[in-house]
This record gives structure tokens, sequence and C-alpha cells, in this order.
């Protein structure tokens, strides 16, 4: 059987409210048959529309360089001049450095500087440092995802003497582990959902293709002016649907008188919209599985397992925290994170007595605005209340809670304002309110912003 003309095809897209808008706008090379013309034009619409889904994700661990709600890029919790009460469960996915501001203010005894300083690096950052392959390659990103599994995180943080026995700095340690990395774009998880946007694609492309046979076989019983007896032309028609359509009667030539003929026919025109309509309803629901496909990738559940110490010259304290941390997408705006941990101060001092606490802190993380258009764009606004709770022996609990803001200044650059109540003074804790705030680089999202 012969098959409409590309042109002619998309003159009755066109004119029936088409399904596939880009069809009558872009011509394509005439194809084979009607049937590839069908499969190539549904498939560009619903492909174009996944590969932008998809993009969406990718640009959450790509473009986006850890842009998402879950991805940390402040100083740990366990520095105690961080904006961080509660750690998220992944580093930025290439470097990220993070300065405490709120000690810059100039006094006669300290000079001007940050309260701490810390900067994190993934594994994959080494990795394409040592391979010589740029961080953005898209081949070495998709084939090294493991490595961005593990986060090394090095810092210093200013000592009270009164508090861990020093004056000098503290060299800060870290390790961040993702157990449970499912909203990676190339994680098993993410390769699971695709699958069903594929099955999504694949019903619609079939109930395309047989609304689309029905158009035809209305038409040409409007046109030709033959009884419908059956739904299908090919049933009993078949000889005389062939010779209509060898007269090409969808082509620029043929195709406005059998418009106008079809016109004429209110049950034909009724039989058209209905099937349009179907068409309609078939992608929607397809669009709408693959739009779904990707909201459970950006909000699936993460986990990891982290390591911090601070280490003190002489006889200041050191510190050591051992931590599980989780997070949960409860929409694609809203992020959950709980940590639990257990923390060890081994005192140096020979009077004093090594001590361990137990910690469970909760964070409920929300985007204020969506990000930009652009891939390199800077970062949505963010809004965070935290709580944390921490029991350490022969003490009282210590009851902390915060309210955060993270504001982009550009692309790679935020500053996180933290406002801190605590029920109890601790070591490198003050009681009562205190306000943070602190600057996060990204170097790499920075640098990409300006090439």
């Amino acid at each position: 059987m012969k098959h409409l003309h590309c042109s002619a095809a998309a003159a009755l897209v066109m004119w029936v409210t088409a399904i596939l808008p880009s069809a009558a706008s872009a011509q394509p090379a005439t194809p084979d048959t009607f049937v590839t013309w069908i499969e190539a034009r549904v498939q560009a619409a619903i492909a174009a529309k996944k590969a932008a889904a998809q993009a969406a994700a990718e640009k959450k661990k790509v473009g986006d360089n850890g842009n998402g709600i879950s991805n940390q890029k402040e100083a740990p919790s366990s520095d105690s001049a961080s904006t961080s009460l509660v750690d998220n469960s992944a580093a930025s996915d290439f470097v990220s450095l993070a300065l405490s501001l709120t000690g810059l203010t100039p006094t006669e005894d300290d000079a001007s500087k940050p309260k701490s300083g810390s900067i994190t690096v993934t594994a994959y950052s080494l990795a394409a440092g040592i391979k010589g392959v740029g961080l953005t390659d898209p081949e070495f990103y998709k084939s090294a995802t493991n490595w961005r599994r593990l986060a090394l995180t090095i810092g210093s943080e200013a000592s009270k003497p009164e508090d861990v026995f020093t004056d000098k700095p503290s060299t800060n340690i870290g390790a961040k582990f993702l157990i449970i990395n499912s909203r990676d774009v190339y994680s098993a998880h993410a390769k699971d959902e695709f699958k069903k946007m594929d099955a999504a694609v694949g019903v619609f492309q079939q109930l395309e293709l047989n609304d689309r046979n029905r158009l035809e076989c209305v038409i040409f019983r409007a046109v030709t002016g033959r009884v419908v007896s059956t739904p299908d032309c090919l049933t009993t028609d078949a000889t005389a649907f062939a010779a209509f359509l060898a007269t090409n009667p969808f082509d620029v030539a043929q195709w406005p008188s059998n418009r106008a003929a079809l016109e004429k026919h209110a049950d034909a025109m009724a039989a058209v919209n209905g099937i349009v309509e179907s068409i309609a309803a078939a992608k929607v629901i397809a669009l709408d599985s693959v739009a779904e496909a990707v909201e459970r990738i950006q909000k699936a559940r993460q986990l990891s397992i982290a390591y911090f110490t601070k280490q003190r010259q002489d006889e200041g304290t050191n510190e050591h925290r051992l931590e599980l941390i989780f997070d949960y997408g409860l929409s694609d705006r809203l992020n959950w994170t709980v940590n639990g941990s257990y923390d060890h101060k081994d005192r140096k001092k020979a009077e004093m007595k090594d001590s361990d606490s137990g910690r469970l802190a909760t964070e409920f993380q929300a985007k204020l605005t969506g990000r930009g258009s652009q891939v390199w764009s800077a970062a949505p606004v963010l809004i965070a209340g935290s709580a944390e709770a921490s029991k350490e022996s022969d003490a009282d609990w210590l009851i902390r809670t915060q309210v955060k803001v993270t504001i982009p200044v550009a692309a790679g650059i935020t500053i996180p304002v933290a406002h801190t109540y605590a029920s109890r003074a601790s070591e490198g804790i003050e009681a009562g309110s205190a306000f943070k705030f602190s600057l996060s680089i990204d170097p790499v999202r920075l640098r990409e912003r300006f090439r």
C-alpha cells in the first residue's frame, strides 16, 4: 500500500491541529513509506521531550555540578564555624571551597580572617586530573560514575585555648562515601526509570500509528462518499482504498479539494476530531510518564557514611565523628535529611578525661526559586530548617536549632546565612542565639559560566 507524501502529510497534520507541531514547521527528507515518516515524526517529537527531560536530570549532576538540594558545598557540620548544622549525603561533583565569614570583623587581638576554611574534592576530580581528562567531558563523566561516590575534605579551624587547650588552628580531615547514589543519572535506579520512559514512548508510537491509519480511512470514505460499514478500510474497502491512495490524495495539489470535500461531512469531521483527541490523550500520558520518571530520579533516596576528624598540636583536643547521612526527596522542591553520628573527643591533657557522645540531627530544605534556563546559571535560593540533639557523657542534652537561607551570588558562588540557637554552651559552641554566614565557591561552575 502506498503512503502519504511527507509535505502533504505535513499539511494534513497542520490542518487537524497537529499533535506533532514540528512536522508542519520542519520538512524532513521524504522517507520511503508513510509508516516510517510517521514513526520518524513521533520519535523526533517524543525523543526531543525525553532528551530535554534527561538533560534536566543530567544538569543536576553535570551541568549543575552539584546544584541539587542534597549536594553540600559548605564545610562539614563538625566544623563549629560552619553554617551546616546538618550534613548532606553528597558533595559537589567536582570541587568546592568553603570559608566562614562570621569572624571577619577586625579586633585588637585577632586579625581579619576566616574562622575556618575547607576544600572538598571528589575522587572523580582526582581521577580526571590524573588521566588528563576534562571534568565536564561527557564520556568520562558517564564511565566514572562510581568515582563520584567518594569525596575528600581538608581544612583548618581556629582554636580557643579555654575549650581545646591550644590556640593553634586544627587540621580538619574528612571523607564521605555514597552507599546509595540513586540520584546520579547513570545509577541503576536511573536506568530503570529510563526504561519506563522507553516503554511509555513505545506504547504511544503504536497508538499514534493506529490512529493515523484510522484518519486516512475516515478521509477516504468522506471524499469518495462510501458508507461506513467497518472501522477499518482494509477489511471491506481494501481495493478502493489502495486505488485512492495511489492518486496521492494528500499532496499539495490534491489536498485542498479533498479537504473541502471532507468538511462537507459533519459526521466525518466529528470522527476526525475524535481521532485527534485520542492522539493528544496518548501523547499527554506518554509525556507525563517521562516527567514522572525524571522526578523520581531527582528525589530518590541517598545514603552515605562519613568520617571527620580535627587534629590539633601540642595538648590540643583531637575530635572524631563517624556519621550516617540519609537524604530523601519529598517533592521536586523539598528535601529531607537525617544525620546520626558517634563523636569522640581525645583530650590529651593529662587531667582531662576523653568523652563520647551521640548525635541525631534532621533538616528540611526547600527551593524558593527555580534555577536559570542556562546550564551554568546560578543555583536556586534555598531555605532550610534544622534541629540537632546531642548527649555527651556526664553532660546535659545539647539542643540546637537553625534557620538558613542560601543565596546565589553568581554561578558557582553562594552565601549561606544562618541563625542558630543553642540550649547551652559547649566546647566551640556558645549558648543562645548566633548569626553565621559563609562563602561557598564552586570553581568549575564559576569557570564554565565565563567560558
